[in-house]
């Protein structure tokens, strides 16, 4: 027994040193001896899980948990690992086992929060991230974990309480702090002064300062009519909305004008990761590395325009951008507000997006191109547009994230609802596959009058084909508000369905409105809020106009500056070698 214990502890040294494939080794040649011992499985299955084995990793923890239920630890990792691997249901079971063993432990009430999150539901975390905060009051990360959860669930307003908690219980929480000014651009939750205060704070926080922004030296000196070399910084060159228009833009680059260059923040590289890798000139994966490492990485590579594709979403690499490793730095597609970084020179727009007498305060100069800033291009496997039946009751539609449906939106869309008589809403996003996200959807809907049989609430929908199929259920598409579609927009005029929008004052309330525009379908724009249900009404009774959209609209796309990625390509070449002859003083 002594050699066991002397075998699983030179195990444990292994792993803690990082000698995983000798921990491993070690754990299988004691478990010939003694299979069934439960420290050594538990062992053996995290170390499995840290080298990415993760089936195997369940079956190993699996066993541990039957040798001593009782165990949290074992039931810990092994809802860990679950999480991992996405089997909610599992991590909720496993999560619940712990709190049950350890109740005031809050480490076990958070993780089983964040696991109901993934499960859909809303209450369920909300209650567990509520325990969380029973037990440790001042827990900054309890706060974030649910800021986060009332964004998800569309809550702008409480999420934008609880990051603010979690900001003042952590003051150097990057990512707190990030989704703080996420949620009061995505709401509309603060003056464009205000908005602009909070921005500039994070730069003076995190951003380093003047002495940071010196950190390289750059000559302003060099050919005005050179090969630029273009980098862009993303986390997001995967399966995301910013690649779905990044893509098209990446392969219609002229490689005579441009070198590109990709700073890719992707932990989990997919098929999309694999395209864009293939099409970019250089690839540079930065994960793991310091944003200082990046920024010398973007130094030394020579990169005369950097660009930033995220602004404070989830993974950025903003902090690179405040060593300002290249000469001209700007902010494009992946954002709808300032960074707030001084280090940063512009922010790439048009001018339906950000009009000349806009509201919207930045401290990057906005830079309008002369066409819309966006190009789409369908994924492959989109079906043919369909005839919606004669004669049929009209049907709505909102294939929008439920982060995006504002109680104001739910307003609005209740009153074209209730002047339409037998109209349904279908709303499809991959959160309502569960029955507490329905639920709550369902109640905001009712406290406006609105019935469930009028709702038609849907989850995720497997494969490009059975997806856009479902537009053919649609008649009109309501665009939410203040967030406005994105690719959900284009997606559903591709198939013919109309899409009105309410276009409010700033950036990410005008994303659907330059679309309609480029596409010549600036009727379909409201500018106030009953001009928008009325839009939404007379469409409704006219089935003849609705009859001819859906016959001309993808049509009508394909001609548009919408899906002429060359002509984007084309335009923001002609803006970053403006920019350069700028910086050269040329």
């Amino acid at each position: 027994m002594s050699e066991l214990s002397d075998r699983y502890a030179a195990a444990v040294a292994h792993r803690q040193a990082g000698r995983l494939a000798e921990a491993e080794a070690l754990c299988r040649r004691i478990l010939k001896r003694a299979p069934n011992h439960p420290q050594v499985l538990h062992l053996l299955g995290s170390v499995l899980n840290q080298i990415g084995r993760r089936e195997e990793a369940v079956d190993c923890l699996q066993r541990a948990v039957a040798r001593q239920p009782a165990q949290a630890v074992y039931q810990f990792d092994l809802a860990a690992v679950y999480m991992a691997l996405r089997r909610w249901n599992e991590a909720v079971a496993a999560y619940r086992e712990v709190v049950a063993l350890v109740p005031g432990d809050p480490n076990g009430w958070i993780n089983l929060g964040s696991a109901l999150k993934e499960q859909g539901d809303y209450h369920g975390a909300l209650a567990a991230y509520t325990e969380v905060l029973r037990l440790r009051p001042d827990w900054a990360m309890a706060n974030y974990n649910l800021g986060n959860l009332h964004l998800w669930a569309g809550h702008v307003q409480a999420a934008r309480v609880n990051y603010e908690r979690a900001v003042a219980l952590e003051p150097e929480s990057v990512a707190a702090y990030s989704n703080l000014l996420f949620v009061l651009s995505y709401g509309v939750l603060a003056s464009p002064r205000e908005s602009l205060d909070a921005y500039l704070e994070w730069d003076h926080r995190f951003g380093g300062g003047e002495a940071r922004r010196q950190t390289f030296r750059h000559e302003r000196v060099g050919d005005p009519e050179k090969r630029l070399k273009v980098g862009y910084v993303s986390p997001d060159f995967k399966r995301h909305s910013v690649s779905y228009f990044f893509e098209p833009l990446l392969r219609a680059h002229d490689r005579h004008r441009v070198e590109v260059y990709c700073y890719a923040e992707v932990a989990e590289p997919d098929v999309v990761t694999e395209r864009i890798k293939g099409e970019a000139d250089h690839w540079r994966s930065t994960v793991g590395q310091s944003d200082e490492a990046v920024a010398r990485q973007i130094h030394e590579d020579g990169i005369d325009i950097l660009v930033d594709l995220a602004g404070h979403t989830t993974d950025s690499r903003l902090r690179v951008f405040t060593f300002k490793p290249a000469p001209v730095q700007t902010t494009y597609l992946g954002y709808f507000a300032t960074t707030g970084l001084r280090s940063i020179d512009y922010w790439i727009s048009d001018d339906t997006l950000t009009p000349h007498d806009t509201v919207e305060r930045s401290v990057e100069e906005i830079w309008r191109l002369p066409r819309c800033c966006l190009t789409y291009e369908p994924p492959d496997g989109v079906p043919e547009v369909v005839d919606r039946p004669s004669g049929a009751s009209v049907v709505f539609g909102s294939f929008n994230h439920v982060l995006k449906i504002s109680d104001r939106a739910i307003a609005l869309w209740s009153r074209v609802l209730r002047a339409v008589p037998n109209s349904r809403f279908i709303l499809k996003t991959e959160s309502l596959a569960s029955a507490a996200a329905r639920a709550d959807l369902s109640a905001r809907f009712a406290a406006h009058g609105v019935e469930a049989k009028c709702l038609e609430m849907r989850g995720h929908t497997s494969g490009v084909a059975a997806h856009f199929a479902t537009y053919g259920e649609v008649d009109i598409a309501l665009d939410t508000l203040p967030r406005t579609g994105g690719t959900t927009t284009a997606d559903a005029l591709w198939m013919g369905v109309p899409v009105l929008s309410l276009a409010g004052e700033r950036f990410i309330e005008r994303l659907s409105a330059t679309m309609l525009a480029a596409i010549g379908r600036s009727e379909l724009i409201a500018s106030s809020e009953d001009e928008y249900v009325a839009k939404a009404i007379d469409l409704a009774r006219d089935s003849r106009r609705r009859k001819t959209l859906r016959e001309v609209l993808r049509a009508d796309m394909a001609a548009s500056p919408l899906c002429n990625a060359p002509g984007l390509a084309a335009s923001l070449e002609s803006a970053y070698r403006a920019m350069w002859r700028r910086y050269l003083g040329v």
